[in-house]
């Protein structure tokens, strides 16, 4: 089920993991072990677990809007995707949380995330390098509802379940927009091209 529109807090400057989760009032867990350090990786958290990242993450620089770049590429395959190239443009290290919050005009929730996807941890993106996500605009039956052509998408970014922080980034759509139906979706930030379109 789509979740309701995220408390959306505002940082001027870059805001670290720990910093955002404060901003949050999110209650601190563990959600995954490793990654970006090499070291064992354990299961990440149930859907929906209201928890932070691991500890190492802490001082890790949020991507957001400010210091990302996304890209919307239309796939031939699958059918209705969408797919999405978040680059890092600061000069330093940071981590992709979570899963792209789109929200188009009139929207009044943000579409879910193929739980499936959830990465073993978080996308951490060096200076220049780039992680990605789909999108599934609509059903490829024609079985989806409140369909619409919109030629505007806007990005947000995830913290955990409990809302948006930084800069949105609008999106530039392909000429005539794309076709949005209520079956909406999207994968979380992954590594590479090739997981994120499996979905």
């Amino acid at each position: 089920m789509a979740s309701s529109l995220p408390r959306r807090p505002r940082f001027r400057t870059a805001v670290t993991v720990a910093a955002a989760v404060a901003a949050l009032g999110v209650t601190a867990g563990i959600a995954t072990a490793g990654g970006a350090s090499g070291g064992p990786v354990a299961t990440p958290a149930p859907a929906g677990t209201p928890v932070a990242v691991a500890d190492e993450y802490d001082e890790l620089v949020l991507c957001e809007g400010s210091n990302t770049d996304i890209a919307a590429e239309p796939l031939e395959r699958p059918l209705n995707r969408l797919l999405l190239t978040a680059t890092n443009t600061g000069d330093s290290n940071c981590v992709l949380l979570e899963y792209p919050s789109l929200w188009h005009e009139g929207a009044q929730a943000v579409p879910p995330a193929f739980e499936e996807s959830r990465p073993a941890w978080p996308v951490v993106l060096a200076p220049g390098e780039s992680g990605y996500a789909s999108v599934a605009l609509s059903a490829t039956d024609g079985s989806g509802g409140d369909g619409a052509t919109y030629d505007a998408l806007t990005v947000g970014f995830s913290l955990l379940g409990h809302g948006s922080y930084g800069q949105d980034v609008d999106l530039e759509l392909p000429d005539g927009g794309v076709y949005i139906d209520d079956t909406l979706s999207v994968t979380y930030w992954l590594d590479t091209v090739d997981d994120a379109v499996i979905w």
